[in-house]
């Protein structure tokens, strides 16, 4: 009988085995990580925006609060009725 080291490798093959793959998903995972990064929108300052991304963003603020008291009415209606 073969004796295991503490992490149950049997070998030095295999320990280096698996140390290869760890680097290897390591990698994989840094691209995956930096792919995210890139798809984040990008935060800007309200004071550096343009006037266009200021009305662009009021109006969908505007469509978030609209839609929110739809459903508030909507919920309440259901409770009283």
């Amino acid at each position: 009988m073969q004796a295991t080291t503490m992490y149950g490798f049997q070998s030095a093959t295999q320990i280096n085995y698996y140390l290869e793959k760890n680097l290897e998903a390591r990698e994989k995972e840094l691209e995956r990580e930096a792919e995210l990064e890139e798809k984040v929108p990008k935060v800007k300052a309200k004071s550096k925006m343009s006037k266009a991304e200021k009305d662009q963003k009021k109006q969908k603020r505007q469509a978030f609060q609209a839609a929110k008291q739809k459903s508030k009415g909507l919920k309440n209606s259901k409770r009283w009725n």
